[in-house]
């Protein structure tokens, strides 16, 4: 199953919280990046994911639906899928 969970609670901070989250998120992936830590790095990416879905749902953003849209974009602009 490949779902984002604990949106929810993106609902009870405030915007400058989400701003401190989604820095700190980012910050632990340019650790992990600079340590070279492959196994850490998956897991803080996807931190940095569930907080930018966190983010879209407070403000009515559903970006499953905007990634199709996304893709044609980069599509346009010459760029390929990872086979």
């Amino acid at each position: 199953m490949n779902k984002i969970h604990n949106l929810e609670i993106y609902k009870t901070i405030n915007i400058s919280d989400m701003y401190v989250k989604l820095y700190e998120e980012i910050k632990e992936v340019a650790s992990a990046i600079l340590l070279n830590n492959t196994e850490n790095l998956a897991e803080e990416l996807l931190d940095v994911i569930q907080c930018c879905y966190g983010i879209a749902y407070t403000r009515g953003i559903n970006l499953g639906e905007h990634i199709e849209k996304h893709n044609k974009k980069l599509l346009s602009r010459g760029h390929k899928f990872i086979d």
